[in-house]
């Protein structure tokens, strides 16, 4: 990827950009300049650009004079003073896209946050928490940020409605930085939530192991399951059904068999993906290379 000064330029003339989008393309695409948005425009920056019949923030990745082969669209408006992404991280992001044989625009997807990738359908919802009166906002901000309290969420593409304008970008993007909107995207979990099953001991038997014991006393592997069970109370205030089995070296056909008993129920609790019964105490790492030691060396 070639990427030229980083500043924008000194005087108006017929000026293009690459711009980097947040999707799955084979390379960045050209947008010409126009001549209101020459000062403003630099490497790293956003701008707001249509593709086919939507709009996307993308990330400027080359300033230049070279006309494209086709008609190139012109940039809607700016959405940053400075640049929020450097030379560096461009170049490392094209470097990722390469290794892993991917588009730069996946890769980009990835590392923005989500509160700076805007597109025609990013969903926005108020914040509850705020007093509209307590900021100073334009005429537009007012009627958005109005529009999205009364819905609960809308997208750019019907704030653009609203509106009656094409570009709405500097707006929404005023809104978000007054914390007066908040990107659905920025809510929604990132990981799964992990969950296990339980045992709890029903109240009939809890102080009557020799009950419960009576009742599968048909059944070696229910016998040893009941045991199991029992013993772990004795240090668990939670069972897991896991260590049921792997103590008593049943399955779920058992431990279900002794819930249509009566002896205990299963219950599914959230749990912790930090492995808490890990030993304390630190790990001892294996002694580093010459070459690890050199490059913790520059790293400090």
């Amino acid at each position: 990827m070639n990427l030229d000064t980083p500043h924008g330029p000194a005087e108006s003339e017929e000026l293009f950009v690459d711009v980097a989008l947040p999707l799955a393309l084979p390379r960045p695409y050209s947008y010409k300049v126009p001549a209101e948005l020459q000062n403003a425009i630099h490497i790293g920056i956003r701008v707001e650009v249509p593709l086919r019949n939507k709009l996307y923030a993308g990330v400027i990745t080359r300033i230049h004079k070279e006309r494209p082969g086709t008609r190139a669209r012109d940039i809607r408006s700016v959405l940053d003073e400075a640049p929020i992404v450097q030379d560096l991280q461009l170049r490392f992001w094209q470097w990722l896209a390469d290794y892993y044989c991917a588009h730069l625009g996946e890769v980009l997807g990835v590392a923005l946050p989500g509160g700076l990738k805007l597109s025609s359908q990013t969903k926005l919802l108020f914040n509850s928490e705020v007093h509209l009166d307590e900021f100073v906002l334009t005429d537009d901000e007012y009627i958005v940020a109005e529009a999205v309290s009364i819905q609960g969420q809308l997208t750019i593409e019907v704030i653009q409605d609203i509106l009656a304008k094409k570009t709405v970008y500097p707006v929404v993007k005023g809104l978000i930085e007054k914390n007066i909107l908040i990107i659905r995207e920025e809510l929604e979990e990132r990981y799964t939530i992990k969950k296990e099953d339980f045992i709890r001991i029903s109240e009939d038997f809890i102080h009557a192991p020799e009950e419960a014991l009576a009742l599968v006393e048909r059944s070696e592997k229910q016998t040893r399951a009941v045991l199991s069970c029992f013993s772990l109370s004795r240090k668990l205030k939670q069972i897991p059904k896991k260590l049921i089995y792997e103590m008593s070296g049943t399955d779920s056909t058992v431990v279900k068999a002794i819930e249509k008993k009566g002896i205990w129920s299963i219950y599914e609790k959230e749990v912790s993906r930090l492995d808490l019964d890990s030993p304390s105490e630190p790990i001892a790492l294996p002694a580093l290379s010459e070459e690890q030691r050199i490059a913790l060396r520059k790293i400090v």
